[in-house]
């Protein structure tokens, strides 16, 4: 860590709010996603990350050019409308849903489980997760990438998780 206190090394884990990270190209650099290296004209020397936590705050930026890039997913996406910003939409999962399944406990019951995430409504969820412009995720990782697959499709529990519900009593 830098005299200051501003983490310089994203490696270092100490992401918090306010601090900034400094990450330099490494000359040589040859593996990335589908065989990307640094050795492209136009990478950028040097990358600087600030933690912004309130997205108040990081649209202002955008909009007074105090930042390049930051990402948006709330309310303030409507004051960026209309300022010749390139806008990307990118997929995220937004929240997780924990059960406690210790023994003895409710939803230890798989078809309980089952029953609860059948009726959440995902278009909703997805909708105040995003500010009302959300879409259900399918996958837990974006579409082209190494790891992506469509998990929903096979694996989400349909409405008819209620009828099973009241079969298992």
């Amino acid at each position: 860590m830098a005299p200051d206190g501003q983490v310089v090394s994203g490696l270092a884990g100490k992401w918090r709010a306010g601090a900034t990270s400094f990450f330099t190209r490494r000359k040589g650099y040859a593996w990335g996603p589908r065989g990307a290296t640094n050795a492209v004209a136009g990478r950028p020397e040097r990358i600087v990350v600030s933690v912004v936590p309130q997205e108040s705050t990081v649209a202002g930026l955008l909009l007074t050019g105090g930042v390049n890039i930051a990402t948006v997913t709330g309310p303030d996406r409507a004051r960026l409308t209309g300022h010749d910003l390139a806008t990307a939409q990118v997929p995220t999962v937004v929240g997780l849903t924990f059960f406690n399944e210790r023994s003895g406990r409710p939803l230890n019951d798989p078809v309980l489980r089952q029953a609860l995430v059948g009726v959440l409504d995902r278009k909703g969820l997805a909708n105040v997760a995003i500010g009302g412009d959300g879409t259900p995720a399918s996958h837990l990782t974006a579409a082209g990438s190494v790891c992506h697959t469509d998990v929903a499709a096979r694996n989400l529990p349909s409405h008819s998780a209620v009828a099973a519900l009241g079969t298992a009593g």
